[in-house]
């Protein structure tokens, strides 16, 4: 998770996993468990298959 300076906040998966669905929950909160601000975040995710990588951002409107 990066804020809107480019800066890395949190990690909240690293490493391969298994193939089909997973669900990855953000508490608002940097990587030593610090509330953080409301605001605009951004999550990376990538993606690596029998197709190819791929990474995908979405957008994360935090209201505090």
């Amino acid at each position: 998770v990066f804020d809107m300076t480019g800066r890395e906040v949190d990690v909240l998966e690293q490493g391969t996993l298994e193939e089909g669905l997973h669900q990855l929950k953000w508490e608002g909160t940097d990587r030593s468990g610090r509330k953080l601000a409301s605001g605009i975040f951004f999550c990376n995710i990538s993606v690596h298959g029998k197709r190819g990588a791929k990474v995908f951002t979405r957008k994360i409107l935090l209201v505090r």
